[in-house]
């Protein structure tokens, strides 16, 4: 797959990262260990390299200086580097040659052994710990230049004898060059390896917040459309009830034109008297007040809400929202909307949002009415039983019931069992997700054999 250049530029930085990473550890552990081979050199002097006595005194031998002044100078620059500097490009570099130089003096305190020439071999590996195969070359350029120049001025300081041949130093190099090569083939392989690492941690990267980006756009597309679907079941419920809400407000304004009629009647025959007047003037505020009802009832469960705003509210007025919108729809049909409220239901408060919860029984009441027409003697009952911690609403039909393979599927989104063009299938869903986000249930009740659905919700502590 072609790497993309948001995806080279995060890899590059990753691997940086970790080599940072990585570096400023064997830094540190470079740092122990030339303190670590400071202390063994000064032993070498003490123990392996002779003393020079001088009758009744001694004093220690020129090595012994050797080994903490010149070797203290070699270790110093990279010790206090690695505590500034750590994980830098100067650190390892300077390490590398200071491990070098330290691998030379170490091969003259111990005149040259071979155990001590081992030791450079050993510093390369250590020095491959960085995964830089570039940090070899001025370690194998100094030990090459070392054995040359000593081994021509001084051979017992580098190979332990008075006298060695002027091409000595090209065997030791010849060993050094092999494991030099061998390790620069594998530093450069793990190189590779971790570049290659590095760009897939950043493919993972990129294409997981692109995947996080679509996945978040897309919920909050789908967020938007339930909330549509959902305002659109609404209004869908809202639309069915249009001719019967037309009635239940033709109605009073009926009454109150016959009302003004009677009045200028009584005008025109100068028979307006106070008791008739008391009686007609009655007779208009409580029509008045029953449209007042009926097109609150409508503003309540119509107005749009945004997610859940739960309030104190007494059952009464969700119930007055339903019922001011439903009675008339029922009685232009024939069918009976009785109701079974139990205690005075105005001292019942439920912690609800007002508007949601009677769009749920708005839908469930309207639910009721499409499934019992045609039927003989329809009738429709909402009751409300009350308990210690909740309260039950019931909304029962005079139905004989619903199919256990429906009951299975019908608090499923978009499925409906009505006739098509009369339902969208979302009512139920969407009731159901209501009511759980209340901290109550929606759910099928079988009872008697009739239709029922019933609506659990906590009763609002406060009351008691």
């Amino acid at each position: 797959m072609e790497l993309t250049n948001e995806i080279k530029v995060l890899g590059r930085k990753f691997l940086k990262e970790q080599e940072y990473i990585v570096h400023s550890r064997v830094d540190r552990h470079f740092r122990a260990l030339l303190e670590i081979e400071w202390v063994f050199g000064i032993l070498c002097a003490l123990f392996i390299s002779p003393l020079n006595w001088a009758g009744e005194f001694s004093q220690p031998h020129i090595h012994l200086w050797t080994a903490f002044l010149l070797g203290g100078l070699i270790v110093a620059p990279p010790i206090i580097l690695v505590s500034t500097h750590p994980g830098t490009k100067l650190s390892r570099y300077t390490i590398a040659v200071s491990q070098t130089l330290f691998g030379a003096l170490l091969i003259h305190l111990m005149g040259g052994r071979i155990e001590a020439h081992f030791y450079i071999f050993g510093s390369l590996a250590f020095l491959a710990a960085y995964r830089d195969p570039k940090v070899l070359f001025p370690a194998v350029l100094l030990v090459a230049l070392d054995h040359l120049i000593r081994g021509v001025l001084w051979p017992q300081s580098v190979y332990g004898v008075l006298t060695a041949s002027k091409w000595r130093w090209m065997e030791h190099l010849g060993w050094l060059l092999f494991e030099g090569i061998f390790l620069y083939i594998a530093l450069k392989k793990s190189q590779q390896e971790a570049q290659s690492l590095a760009y897939k941690r950043a493919e993972v990267q990129v294409y997981s917040k692109n995947i996080e980006s679509l996945v978040e756009e897309k919920t909050l597309a789908l967020e938007d459309e339930r909330a549509k679907l959902q305002y659109a079941s609404r209004m869908a419920a809202l639309g069915e009830m249009a001719g019967g809400i037309a009635h239940e407000i033709n109605n009073p304004l009926a009454v109150i034109a016959l009302n003004v009629r009677a009045i200028k009647n009584a005008m025109t025959s100068n028979s307006l008297k106070e008791d008739f007047l008391a009686n007609v003037v009655s007779d208009l505020e409580d029509t008045t007040k029953r449209i007042s009802r009926i097109i609150q009832g409508l503003r309540n469960i119509s107005r749009d809400s945004e997610g859940v705003s739960k309030t104190p509210t007494s059952l009464e007025e969700i119930f007055e929202d339903v019922l001011s919108l439903c009675s008339e729809r029922f009685k232009q049909n024939g069918i009976k909307l009785m109701t079974n409220l139990g205690t005075d239901i105005s001292s019942t408060q439920v912690l609800c949002d007002r508007v949601q919860l009677s769009q749920v029984l708005l839908n469930l009441v309207n639910n009721a009415f499409d499934a019992v027409q045609g039927l003989t003697n329809p009738w429709v009952r909402l009751q409300v039983d009350e308990g210690a911690e909740n309260v039950q609403i019931r909304v029962i039909d005079s139905g004989s019931g619903i199919d256990q393979s429906i009951q299975e599927k019908m608090f499923t989104p978009f499925y409906t069992s009505k006739e098509v063009g009369k339902g969208t299938g979302l009512g139920l869903s969407i009731s159901a997700s209501i009511m759980k986000k209340h901290g109550g249930s929606l759910t099928y009740d079988n009872i008697s054999g009739n239709t029922c659905f019933l609506i659990t919700l906590p009763i609002e502590k406060s009351t008691y």
